[in-house]
């Protein structure tokens, strides 16, 4: 995740209400998307770029505002469509009562994490990290590799040591790798 950026969830809506919204606010989409990205809207008069990312890995569509305005283009968005962000997480993990809603909630915080830790998240990893079933683990783990969080590293190493699940343990590795791999910030 990258610093400057606000990652956002629409809630399962009609497409045709988001085109609406930015039909409204002369926001024009591009011929060509910006470089990793699915569709790129220009956004007239507001120093902010607006992409849509199909995250497939992940299961989810997430809006990415970056800017200097992209707290306003944000505010725009969430006053017109309901959406998903990191600051929603708790209130989403406590609605989280199955295994399935855990592991979705796991993979929707990776899609909206913040590119340095968030205090109010860590222990939302943390509940992943220790469930019982080894599937939310591997997503736990899924997810910490997405955020790249130093601090979420010696949970993944008790993982990558511990875990009573071979293929736990093969995960984790390969997450502490990818955190070996990413610039460290000085």
């Amino acid at each position: 995740m990258s610093a400057g950026r606000i990652y956002m969830i629409p809630h399962p809506r009609d497409v045709e209400d988001i085109d609406r919204l930015f039909e409204r606010e002369g926001w024009r989409e591009l011929d060509e998307p910006a470089k990793g990205f699915d569709r790129t809207w220009e956004t007239p008069g507001v120093d902010a770029s607006l992409q849509w990312l199909d995250d497939s890995v992940l299961g989810t569509d997430v809006f990415v505002v970056e800017g200097a305005d992209r707290e306003r283009v944000a505010a725009t968005i969430r006053e017109a469509i309901p959406v998903y962000e990191a600051r929603d997480m708790p209130e989403v993990f406590a609605r989280a009562w199955t295994d399935t809603q855990l592991m979705n909630a796991l993979y929707m915080m990776a899609a909206v994490v913040p590119a340095t830790a968030d205090p109010a998240l860590l222990p939302l990893f943390q509940r992943g990290f220790e469930h019982n079933d080894r599937h939310v683990r591997r997503r736990a783990l899924v997810a910490a590799g997405v955020a790249g969080w130093p601090e979420l590293r010696p949970a993944v190493e008790r993982l990558a040591q511990d875990d009573p699940d071979a293929d736990v343990r093969r995960h984790a590795r390969t997450v502490l790798e990818s955190f070996d791999r990413r610039p460290r910030s000085s």
